[in-house]
């Protein structure tokens, strides 16, 4: 896509493009487009002097340049057309703020910061991106109301044109506060002749949306009208929403990776006028350099990345590379770059147990690019926000997660492929009101302000809980909670978290189609230092409540348990299962989630699980230091929920591939602690296991045996294992071949 002019010799009879916009001074970024040239010949431009570009559509020139243009047809071209530009802009170059929205976002704290970062209610000009959305129009409409309700931006529809008698905001003539660029791929059935009100989405009233065509805008991304008028309207606040992110990149980068109109207009709204990119969902993920577009955690740890771009020449809206539900692996694409490459997102996050499709992703980026990679996972309702000098602050309902590859070191295995060991990982998890700061030179993360609504944990002799082994930590929610329960609130040095099981009704991960003794899995050690600490404390936050069911009326809600911390040092090692039992002789019972929305309360279903529960008695052996093993012992606790209502035990794993495989029953599955279990080595007593579990043996040679012994009430358990190799490299995890009731 690139022309090495020195090969091509001039034809004077081959038309030469015309240039439609003449040489001389501007006081902004200029599209130029070119007409006149013959349908068979390619047309390439240079802004340097060196380097000739195919021309694909209209060409943004932000900087003064000498701009040349040249048509080729074969190895002959025609004359060079040059115009000289200059940019020179009546205001001081200055870089503005990105939003990373973790999606579902809700709250008004959220929405009032971007308003701020744009200058206030009386600045603030919205341009909305609908693209990746399948509702675009409605999802502009949405945002529309958020601004105005939550925030009291006044949008004057008088400044709003009319399609067919109703307000248009996607129309070209819209000169209100609030304008839908209209770039999209989808038709949004809301805006079909005559639509109906739909009350489950109150803030918006659909009856009142034109009758348009949103596909029928899928490339004004690359038209020229409608960049200048992103550009000449004043907009200091460009929102892209949720969807497909993979449509951003169709609707707006020319198939040479390059940006069409519109988005060098964003990208000048940015980097040069100060403005406001705001992404939530889909739009937060376009917005880093390197973009995650799907996978899951377990397969990614245990499978690795595929790392494949959009294709923007033969595009495919529903394209993925994954070839079933078993490919977990993280799909790693480019994407608009509006961040540095040392950084990396990561959406819904929290909710989702994202954590090890992310910290995998910073791990490969780390290695192509050299240097240290800043994963931030946000989760919903919540927004990072990187300013200058790359200063991040935290806003919104719940939180984010910074990963910190500056001193993480992978010990073995390749993050390409999966199935790898790395040491030193750094964590931070932080609330509204928190912020953080990048070492220029280290990419070193250093947290810099807690919410002042929040105290310092001083770490206690005796945790709640005594137990620091979690068999789900990329469930839902479950790793920040049981990092602070477990390791931050708790006198315990460390703890450990594996995926074993999917303990939700809706799994975001591919370990359900697993079979984990054939395939294994992944163990995570979380352990604390001097600096590690912990804060709790206050936040609230104003919104409409789940599905904005009580708007207008404004919710203030009060959290007071929330939670911060900082410095959780990680060490990740593949885990070999060598007898996981399928819990086909677990019984039948509901779900927890399902059983709390029909009344019950959390101890009502544990009562209920520990009446119906079976378990097993089992043993971890985890690498240590090269001289030292540790050993954990554990109940595993289980039963399942029979889905599929046919009286057996069958979840994915165990069933073919096939046309009804998929969703079928589904684990449930709780670790209860196994403390002052006796640990033999080769029929000699090492030591009992403490309260949290655990024991750290020296060991330098082969242990031909291994025995851990646990004396109950009224039964004793036992489980052994032969010929273990030592300096251990990788985690094993052994069960009792039978269960227990």
């Amino acid at each position: 896509m690139y022309l090495d002019i020195s090969g091509v010799s001039q034809n004077t009879s081959i038309l030469a493009p015309q240039i439609d916009m003449p040489a001389g001074t501007y006081d902004r970024i200029q599209i130029v487009e070119l007409t006149g040239f013959a349908a068979d010949s390619l047309v390439y431009y240079s802004l340097d002097g060196e380097t000739w570009v195919r021309y694909w559509g209209p060409v943004a020139i932000r900087k003064s340049c000498m701009a040349e243009f040249v048509a080729v047809r074969g190895n002959e071209r025609s004359m060079i057309i040059s115009a000289k530009y200059e940019i020179i802009k009546p205001y001081e170059s200055k870089r503005g703020s990105v939003v990373v929205i973790g999606g579902a976002e809700h709250c008004r704290e959220l929405h009032n910061r971007i308003v701020e970062l744009a200058g206030g209610t009386e600045k603030i000009r919205v341009a909305f991106i609908p693209t990746s959305s399948a509702d675009p129009y409605s999802s502009g409409m949405d945002r529309v109301a958020r601004f105005r309700d939550l925030c009291g931006v006044e949008i004057n529809e008088n400044e709003v044109p009319l399609t067919g008698g109703k307000k248009d905001f996607s129309h070209m003539e819209n000169n209100s506060r609030f304008w839908i660029l209209p770039v999209a791929v989808k038709d949004d059935v809301n805006t079909c002749a005559n639509p109906e009100r739909d009350y489950d989405t109150p803030l918006a009233d659909e009856s009142t949306f034109p009758d348009i065509h949103e596909s029928t805008w899928i490339n004004n991304g690359f038209k020229k009208d409608v960049a200048e008028k992103l550009r000449d309207g004043n907009y200091n606040t460009v929102f892209l929403t949720g969807g497909n992110q993979s449509r951003y990149l169709k609707c707006f980068m020319y198939p040479d990776w390059s940006d069409g109109p519109v988005l060098s207009v964003i990208r000048d709204i940015l980097e040069e006028k100060g403005g406001v990119v705001a992404g939530t969902s889909a739009g937060a993920a376009v917005i880093s350099n390197i973009m995650i577009q799907g996978g899951g955690s377990y397969g990614s740890m245990l499978e690795g990345v595929v790392y494949e771009d959009v294709n923007l020449v033969d595009y495919d809206d529903e394209y993925t590379p994954f070839a079933n539900a078993t490919d977990g692996r993280v799909w790693l694409g480019r994407g608009f770059g509006f961040l540095s490459k040392n950084f990396i997102t990561g959406t819904h996050f929290i909710s989702r147990g994202r954590t090890g499709r992310l910290v995998t992703a910073a791990l490969y980026l780390k290695k192509i690019h050299n240097m240290p990679i800043l994963g931030f996972g946000v989760g919903e309702d919540t927004a990072v926000i990187i300013s200058q000098n790359n200063k991040v602050e935290v806003v919104g309902a719940l939180g984010a997660l910074v990963i910190d590859t500056s001193k993480s070191q992978i010990v073995f295995g390749d993050v390409e492929k999966g199935r790898f060991c790395v040491k030193d990982l750094k964590l931070h998890y932080l609330e509204s009101g928190d912020s953080f700061a990048v070492d220029p030179d280290t990419g070193e993360t250093s947290v810099a302000s807690i919410n002042p609504t929040k105290q310092e944990i001083h770490l206690i002799e005796d945790g709640e809980f005594s137990y620091s082994f979690e068999a789900d930590i990329f469930g839902r929610a479950t790793l920040k909670k049981f990092l602070f329960n477990n390791l931050i609130n708790n006198d315990s040095s460390d703890c450990v978290g594996l995926e074993l099981v999917d303990n939700l009704y809706d799994s975001y991960d591919s370990i359900l189609y697993h079979d984990l003794i054939k395939d294994g899995t992944m163990l995570l050690r979380f352990t604390k230092n001097e600096r590690t600490k912990g804060y709790k404390g206050t936040i609230g936050y104003h919104w409409y409540g789940y599905h904005d069911s009580s708007y207008p009326r404004l919710l203030h809600d009060v959290e007071n348990d929330r939670f911060s911390f900082k410095n959780v040092i990680t060490d990740i090692f593949p885990l070999k299962v060598f007898n996981f039992p399928d819990l086909s002789d677990g019984e039948d019972m509901p779900l927890k989630q399902h059983y709390m929305e029909d009344g019950y309360t959390e101890a009502e279903w544990n009562e209920l699980f520990s009446k119906r529960k079976r378990f097993r008695f089992g043993f971890m052996l985890i690498p240590f230091t090269d001289t030292q093993v540790e050993v954990r012992t554990f109940f595993f606790d289980y039963a399942y929920f029979d889905k599929s209502r046919t009286g057996t035990y069958t979840p994915p794993r165990l069933q073919p591939i096939g046309e009804n495989w998929g969703y079928k029953d589904y684990d449930i599955v709780e670790i209860d602690k196994a403390d002052g279990s006796q640990v033999f080595i080769n029929g000699i007593l090492r030591g009992t296991t403490d309260k949290f579990g655990k024991l750290i043996i020296d060991q330098t040679v082969e242990i031909p045996e291994i025995k851990v012994f646990f004396q109950g009430k009224t039964n004793s358990y036992s489980v052994e294992h032969h010929n273990v190799s030592l300096p251990l490299t990788i985690a094993v995890i052994k069960f009792t071949p039978e269960s227990y009731k």
